[in-house]
């Protein structure tokens, strides 16, 4: 799946994907265009790249990074990432 299609591992960035309230119906339909990098055209579906985000959970949810779950988070529960250029050594 490409959830974040121009995400670069050397860009010293985190790419963010939110994605909007939707329907079951508009999920069943867009979901499967993730496979391509398709779905980021969706209204509902918000990029950003930022170097630190601090996120503020309205309600409990895990928390992913890189596809993989991190921890769940209560809801009012606040959490900041931030990214440390050349802290991941990647072996091609």
């Amino acid at each position: 799946m490409r959830i974040a299609p121009d995400a670069r591992i050397d860009d010293g960035l985190l790419d963010l994907v939110i994605v909007r309230e939707v329907s079951r119906r508009t999920l069943l339909a867009v979901f499967p265009k993730v496979y391509k990098g398709r779905h980021v055209g969706h209204p509902a579906v918000l990029l950003a790249k930022t170097r630190q985000v601090e996120i503020a959970l309205d309600r409990p949810m895990t928390m992913y990074g890189g596809g993989e779950p991190v921890r769940d988070m209560a809801a009012g529960e606040t959490v900041a990432v931030e990214v440390e250029p050349g802290a991941l050594a990647v072996v091609g």
